[in-house]
C-alpha cells in the first residue's frame, strides 16, 4: 500500500499530512489513474486514530472516500490541477464524484456527511452531486 502526498509516495505504518494537503491511497507507487486502491467496503470496517489535539475553531481534520480516478464527459481520465485524477461532490478537482465523509472535526466537534450524485452518463461522467451533502 501507498500513500501518495503532493506528488510523493511514501509507505509505512504510519502517516503524518500537513496542513492543506490530501493522501491518496494507491497500489503502485506511481499512482496513475487506475492506481489507486477501491477497496469494496460493502459489510467491511475501517478502523484508524487520529489526533485533534491541535485542531481549533475554524480547521478541520478530514478522512472520506470518493469515487476516483475523475472522467470528462467523454469517459476519459482528467488529471484536473494536482495531477491526482481527484474528484469530489464540490467540484474541488474541477469534476464531481460521489463522496462519502466519514470524519470532519476539529477538537471541538465532529460530521459525517454522504454526498449523491446524480447518475453518471454511459462514459462514468458525474453532471451534478450534493455539495452540502446531507450532515449527522
Amino acid at each position: 500500500m501507498y500513500i501518495a502526498t503532493n506528488h510523493n509516495i511514501v509507505g509505512g505504518d504510519g502517516l503524518g499530512i500537513p496542513h492543506g494537503t490530501r493522501g491518496y491511497f494507491a497500489n503502485s507507487p506511481d499512482a496513475g489513474p487506475e492506481d489507486y486502491f477501491t477497496p469494496n467496503l460493502l459489510g467491511g470496517s475501517v478502523e484508524f486514530d487520529m489526533n485533534l489535539e491541535s485542531m481549533e475553531c475554524g480547521c478541520i481534520a478530514a478522512f472520506y472516500t470518493v469515487s476516483m480516478p475523475a472522467k470528462d464527459i467523454n469517459g476519459n481520465y482528467n488529471a484536473g490541477p494536482d495531477g491526482f485524477y481527484y474528484c469530489d461532490a464540490n467540484q474541488v478537482g474541477g469534476t464531481f464524484c460521489p463522496e462519502f465523509d466519514i470524519l470532519e472535526a476539529n477538537k471541538y466537534a465532529i460530521q459525517v456527511a454522504p454526498h449523491y450524485c446524480d447518475a453518471p452518463n454511459e462514459n462514468g461522467f458525474y453532471h451534478q452531486c450534493s455539495r452540502p451533502g446531507h450532515c449527522w
